[in-house]
């Protein structure tokens, strides 16, 4: 047996506070300047014992007595009296009510953010590290709803897939995307919450010049089908022919898949789309000079 029975890392009073992640790694939520205090058993070795905490002596019996409070979990083993290891747990501590560090807000002032290309049920989550916790992994994450997810290569991008989605149905309910890292005995909890319309974010359109100043442009390919139940509007703004679409100028919104512009100099097309019937997500902008 490599690990601690887990009835054996808590007491009834404190079992509702702690994360289970592996049979060996368990979190402890603790508040600043507040302490939580875990009994460890060796389990049914019946010689002596001796504790070790990050490798260092703690203690001798049985069972060992800790107390977790400000980042100070450990890697604690327990040994027979040759010093051979008879178990094993990683205490970690998530603190509860400090400013998150792990992970950098975006833009619009999430740690997590979730798009979908279309309505299929398939969605992204991702998020960035801080530049001095790259080291912070995902211990863990979950998703409600039954979704199955994959955690992709990098371990910041999480693809996910509704397999019991209806396009056309209304949701059963927000999903919840939780992600836990972990950064030496430190945790943290990251949490997001939405309805699929809410993270909708069509993929950029395809423009082609028609005329001298006559443009049009197509659905993107991996929008939902058919077009004229899930249709899209569209924004277009014109700009100088090296100036970037994200340039404050005037933009138009338009519902037509074509555009003539009435300028002698030269220019850039800029176009982007969004759910017709929604107010949330545009999508990246297309150009044509």
């Amino acid at each position: 047996n490599n690990s601690f029975p887990i009835n054996s890392l808590m007491s009834p009073s404190l079992s509702h506070m702690l994360y289970v992640f592996l049979i060996s790694v368990v979190a402890v939520p603790v508040k600043a300047h507040e302490s939580v205090s875990l009994t460890l058993s060796c389990g049914n070795h019946t010689g002596g014992v001796q504790w070790e905490k990050n490798g260092v002596p703690v203690g001798r019996g049985k069972q060992l007595n800790i107390v977790v409070k400000d980042m100070n979990g450990g890697n604690y083993t327990c040994h027979d009296d040759a010093g051979n290891m008879l178990n094993h747990v990683v205490v970690l501590q998530e603190g509860l009510g400090y400013r998150p560090a792990f992970l950098l807000k975006s833009p619009e002032g999430e740690y997590v953010t979730c798009t979908s290309k279309n309505y299929n049920g398939h969605f992204h989550c991702k998020w960035t590290k801080s530049s001095d916790r790259r080291k912070a992994e995902v211990l863990h994450f979950s998703v409600t709803r039954n979704i199955s997810c994959s955690l992709d290569g990098d371990g910041t991008t999480l693809s996910c897939e509704d397999k019991r989605h209806c396009t056309f149905a209304e949701e059963e309910g927000r999903i919840t995307v939780s992600i836990y890292l972990r950064n030496e005995f430190r945790l943290e909890k990251y949490q997001t919450h939405f309805f699929i319309y809410e993270i909708v974010k069509p993929d950029k359109v395809n423009i082609s010049k028609v005329e001298q100043n006559t443009f049009n442009w197509t659905y993107p390919s991996t929008w939902s089908r058919p077009s004229c139940y899930f249709r899209l509007a569209f924004q277009i703004k014109v700009v100088g022919p090296h100036e970037s679409c994200d340039k404050e100028k005037k933009v138009k919104t338009i519902h037509s898949l074509s555009v003539t512009i009435c300028k002698k100099s030269k220019y850039k097309l800029c176009v982007r789309s969004q759910e017709e019937v929604s107010d949330f997500m545009w999508s990246e902008w297309s150009s044509y000079m």
